[in-house]
C-alpha cells in the first residue's frame, strides 16, 4: 500500500473480502498490511476466484479517500488422477535360465496426470530402485536377472508420486507376479543298445545223411546279427564265417 506522508494510521484500514463473502481487517504497519483468512474461506470451489481488497485512508487533516483491488486467482484442490502400468517382465512374465544370467529391463508408463521427473520407486529382488518418468510418462530400468530369480518373493512393485500442475501429489502403484524356471533341464534317457538277433535255419532231412547207426546228423546254419554265421557240419564242429 503506498500513501502521502500525511496519512493518519490510527484512523485508515484495510479490508479484504473473500470469495465467500466473508471479510477480515487487516493489521496496517507503515505503507504495509497483513492479514489472516482461513483456506477454506479462499477456496470454497474450484476454478478461478477472486479476492477483494478496500483501503479507507484518512489524512491528518481529516480528509478521507479510499482504493480498491481486486486479485484474481485459481484455485484446484483435487489430487491428480494417474494410473501406472508395469510391462510384462520378459515379455511373458517368466525368467528362464539363459534369462537369469542376463540384464532385465524393468519398464512402464504413468498416464493421467503427471508431471516429467515425477519419481518412480521399483521394489524387485529385495532391493529397492529410483527412477523417473519421462515426458510420455514412460519409465525403465535395468536390474540383474540373477538377483530377481533367487528373490524370495517374485513380485514386482512399481510406486509413484505424481504431481499435477497446482502442485497436489497423489500415489499410484502396479503389482505384478513372475515365474521362474528353477529346475535343470530335462536329459532324456539313454537309447537302450539294440539287441542282438539270432536265427538257426536247417537245412532239409535227407534220406542220406541218415547215419547206419541210427543216429541222424543234421547241418544248418545260425546267423547272428546278419553279419556272421556258423556252420555245423554232421562231426559237430562248427566254422565261421562272414555272409
Amino acid at each position: 500500500m503506498s500513501h502521502e506522508n500525511d496519512i493518519d494510521p490510527q484512523h485508515s484500514t484495510v479490508t479484504l473480502t473473500a470469495p465467500d463473502g466473508s471479510t477480515r481487517q487487516a493489521a496496517v504497519h507503515g505503507n504495509r498490511w497483513t492479514a489472516d483468512i482461513a483456506g477454506s474461506a479462499l477456496s470454497g470451489s474450484q476454478d478461478r476466484q477472486q479476492l477483494t481488497v478496500r483501503a479507507d485512508i484518512q489524512d491528518t487533516a481529516g480528509n478521507r479517500a479510499h482504493s480498491e483491488h481486486k486479485a484474481s486467482y485459481s484455485v484446484d484442490t483435487v489430487l491428480p488422477d494417474a494410473q501406472i502400468r508395469l510391462d510384462p517382465l520378459t515379455g511373458d512374465k517368466h525368467i528362464d535360465r539363459q534369462e537369469a544370467g542376463q540384464t532385465l529391463t524393468v519398464s512402464g508408463r504413468i498416464t493421467g496426470e503427471f508431471q516429467a521427473g515425477d519419481e518412480i520407486v521399483i521394489e524387485a529382488g529385495g532391493q529397492t530402485h529410483r527412477t523417473a518418468a519421462d515426458q510420455t510418462g514412460a519409465f525403465r530400468i535395468e536390474l540383474d536377472g540373477a538377483q530377481l530369480a533367487r528373490a524370495d518373493t517374485h513380485q514386482i512393485r512399481a510406486t509413484a508420486t505424481v504431481r499435477d500442475g497446482a502442485g497436489n501429489t497423489a500415489t499410484v502403484s502396479d503389482e505384478q507376479d513372475y515365474g521362474v524356471e528353477n529346475s535343470a533341464p530335462v536329459t532324456p534317457p539313454p537309447a537302450p543298445a539294440p539287441q542282438p538277433e539270432a536265427m538257426i535255419r536247417l537245412n532239409a532231412l535227407d534220406a542220406g545223411v541218415l547215419a547206419k547207426d541210427g543216429v541222424t546228423r543234421l547241418s544248418g546254419k545260425i546267423l547272428l546279427d546278419g553279419t556272421a554265421f556258423a556252420t555245423f557240419k554232421n562231426a559237430g564242429t562248427a566254422c565261421m564265417a562272414s555272409p
